[in-house]
């Protein structure tokens, strides 16, 4: 999981920044803040740690074998604005019409 959160990091980023850029511009003439944030993929140390809160990784059970699959947030980003209705209208015009096939997110 880490090497495909690897391999998947820099084009999220770059997808997730482009959408809060388009965002911003779209809304220049109000009182807008937006902020992106990159981070860096979750680490296999990291993704370890965390698979460890929802149980043993196993080969025995169908559980065992899926432990890995509650850790969802290998590539992650923020996105800060300046106020909650921004934030309300920011998931509802942007992430909210997000389909996979179209927009490959």
């Amino acid at each position: 999981l880490a090497n495909y959160a690897q391999l998947a990091n820099s084009d999220f980023q770059k997808r997730i920044e482009g959408l809060a850029t388009r965002f911003a511009e779209a809304n220049t003439g109000s009182s807008v803040t937006i902020a992106f944030r990159g981070s860096a993929p979750k680490s296999y140390e990291r993704i370890h740690t965390k698979e460890m809160r929802y149980g043993e990784n196993t080969h025995e059970t169908y559980a065992g074998r899926t432990v890995a699959a509650q850790v969802m947030d290998l590539v992650r980003c923020s996105i800060t604005v300046n106020s909650p209705a921004l934030a309300c209208r920011l998931i509802d015009e942007v992430f909210s019409p997000l389909t996979l096939q179209k927009d490959r997110l």
